[in-house]
């Protein structure tokens, strides 16, 4: 059993906790976490990550179109960033990016960084 319960339904579980650090940032100031997820509930959030947020792939150019759109309402000039990376059991990291506006500024927090989210 793990030690801490699941960010995603708040439960003890079996097996080994897998991690993601999202992290939301405006210049020098960030808001960060580490959460701990359940085999299940990690799945369903890395299929949200691949949904709604761009994933950052080692080498690649980066969409610099969607830099600054909102990744929830798509409006243009968004300041803040969201960066998440997740690490699956047994595999190799992987690192989602999304711009977020200042009026979704709290829905993204509260989707990505305060435990109990994003499923």
């Amino acid at each position: 059993m793990g030690f801490y319960p699941c960010s995603g339904h708040g439960l003890m579980f079996k097996g080994p906790a897998q991690a993601m650090y999202p992290a939301l940032i405006e210049g020098g100031n960030s808001e960060r976490s580490h959460l701990r997820f359940c085999k299940d509930c990690f799945a369903d959030v890395i299929a949200q990550a691949e949904k709604v947020l761009t994933e950052v792939i080692a080498g690649a150019k980066p969409e610099s179109a969607n830099q600054r759109v909102c990744y929830l309402c798509q409006a243009e000039g968004a300041r803040f960033a969201l960066f998440v990376t997740a690490y699956p059991k047994g595999e190799e990291p992987r690192q989602f990016f999304g711009a977020v506006c200042a009026d979704d500024l709290g829905a993204a927090r509260a989707a990505w960084v305060e435990p109990g989210s994003p499923v």
